[in-house]
């Protein structure tokens, strides 16, 4: 008499397998296994402090386009939508402690209703992790960002250079397609107190380009921060970099 299997009931959830996991997830698994292989291991170095630079870097590469500095392979935005970034991401970073940032300049007097504040001064002020800042962002669609006033005024520099904390300007290049060549957007943090600003002061320097970036500047990161999946630029990060580049002129 022939029997009849009974078909195996499907569970309600389905078990993450090692065929179905993301690259992050299986670094998190190698995470927790070092934790419970060097648990009470005497080495000259702290298990600890490897793992959590691990899920640091981690938090680096949750989007597989972010595995390079200030990479996002598709990236082209306006000016607006970098600002708007540059808010979404500093107000994520205050609901965690790790700094703040407001608004400055013309927008920010319209946004609390004093237009008869009309001085050109920078985008943004704020702090990351106590440390005082003062940026411009500024989105470039061409090889390299014209230093013209009708984009970058003078009166915003005189007043980066014054500025008694990390003065910089945040610079987004967006990709370019040429006939043969294909260059990646990036984004920088420039410092304001670095010698090639004496080129500009003296009118003999008219732009900055990526080799310039790639010399004075940082590169900033896309990642997300806590409880997020949009990707934004850690300023935070990169103002504690500057801090450690940049020295007086």
């Amino acid at each position: 008499m022939a029997t009849t299997k009974k078909p195996k009931k499907k569970s309600a959830t389905m078990r993450p397998t090692k065929r179905n996991l993301t690259p992050h997830q299986k670094l998190e698994g190698l995470c927790r296994e070092l934790d419970a292989e060097l648990d009470g291991v005497q080495l000259p170095w702290s298990a600890a402090a490897i793992v959590g630079g691990i899920r640091e870097v981690l938090g680096d590469i949750e989007n597989p386009v972010d595995c390079f500095p200030g990479v996002e392979r598709a990236m082209h935005i306006t000016g607006k939508q970098f600002e708007n970034l540059c808010t979404y991401r500093m107000a994520k970073e205050e609901k965690i402690g790790r700094g703040w940032m407001k608004r400055a300049g013309v927008n920010g007097a319209q946004l609390i209703g004093r237009g008869d504040l009309t001085k050109d001064i920078v985008d943004f002020i704020g702090e990351a992790d106590g440390m005082p800042f003062k940026f411009d962002a500024k989105t470039c669609c061409t090889a390299s960002f014209e230093l013209r006033e009708v984009t970058f005024k003078r009166g915003q520099y005189d007043e980066l250079k014054a500025f008694a904390g990390v003065a910089f300007l945040l610079i987004h290049f967006n990709p370019q397609q040429l006939a043969q060549v294909r260059t990646e957007a990036a984004t920088y943090a420039f410092p304001i107190q670095c010698e090639f600003w004496r080129g500009y002061e003296s009118g003999e320097t008219k732009s900055i380009n990526r080799a310039d970036c790639l010399k004075w500047a940082v590169p900033v990161r896309w990642n997300t921060v806590t409880r997020s999946k949009k990707l934004s630029p850690d300023i935070v990060r990169a103002v504690k970099e500057l801090v450690c580049l940049t020295t007086p002129v």
